[in-house]
């Protein structure tokens, strides 16, 4: 393998632990020490910049700049500039919720709040048991109830990074993926039913490659961890792809070495033998 000069990292799933906020000691210890052998490490969410885990609120050595919303905005760590970003075509939004079934709901996400309709938050909180931190912390957080998300969107008109759609039965997911497989935007299926839709120039591989590029630094000489679908588009396009032992078995079929679950600071051990010397 290529000498290591870059290590960027998933968070939920990956790098954060069970409180969706934090990173071990371990983990935190292992990043000074790449960082201090002049390897460049990058936060690299699905979450966008406002939604970042109190961990990143701090300040590290290695703490530079962060990858968001699958690739759709870039920021500084620092003081969160935006360095680029890449929102949604609000008429495919439209066309989205349009899309939709009956029982399915939608939110979108712009600076710093989420939207969604009163009757599809009515619908989560009945219907939604397994994304319990996006119903307990996102929605309570960042939602912005509406009576109309369509006429919302039209009064937004710019600027959302990313949606969301949810299905609660097979069929629904079925169409789900059948509409997001012909619409011009980035999807992934993160948890089934949960959809991540963001811009077709958003996904976390596009972002990664823009910063790998920005810092002279080779695909080959990068390794990336994830545990989720939308981690797939990175596999296989860096020097070494990194599954977490909480990742599916499709995952960690395309990868290159499979970790501990986050959970077990499988991030933390496996930084420490990719940066430990021959």
């Amino acid at each position: 393998m290529n000498k290591l000069k870059l290590i960027a990292m998933d968070l939920d799933g990956t790098a954060l632990q069970e409180d969706h906020e934090s990173f071990t000691s371990q983990l935190l210890e292992v990043l000074e020490e790449a960082h201090q052998m002049g390897i460049y490490i990058l936060p690299v969410t699905g979450r966008p910049w406002e939604m970042r885990p109190e961990v990143l609120k701090h300040r590290y050595a290695w703490s530079d700049r962060i990858v968001c919303a699958n690739g759709a905005e870039e920021r500084e760590l620092s003081d969160g500039t935006i360095r680029r970003r890449y929102p949604l075509n609000p008429a495919t939004v439209i066309e989205l919720i349009h899309q939709k079934g009956p029982e399915d709901t939608f939110e979108v996400f712009r600076d710093g709040h989420q939207y969604i309709s009163e009757v599809d938050y009515r619908k989560e909180g009945s219907v939604h048991p397994g994304f319990w931190f996006h119903r307990d912390h996102v929605l309570r957080k960042f939602g912005v109830l509406k009576e109309d998300l369509e006429q919302e969107v039209q009064r937004l008109s710019d600027g959302m990074l990313k949606a969301s759609w949810f299905c609660f039965d097979e069929q629904a997911c079925i169409h789900a993926r059948e509409v997001l497989s012909r619409m011009d935007v980035s999807a992934a299926e993160t948890g089934h039913g949960y959809f991540e839709i963001t811009s077709p120039d958003a996904t976390k591989l596009k972002g990664l490659l823009r910063v790998l590029a920005e810092l002279n630094v080779s695909p080959s000489e990068a390794a990336y961890l994830g545990d989720s679908d939308n981690d797939r588009s990175v596999f296989g396009n860096v020097g070494t792809s990194v599954a977490m032992g909480n990742a599916p078995d499709s995952l960690k079929q395309a990868a290159d070495l499979i970790a501990g679950r986050y959970d077990e600071d499988g991030a933390a051990n496996v930084i420490a033998e990719m940066i430990k010397p021959d």
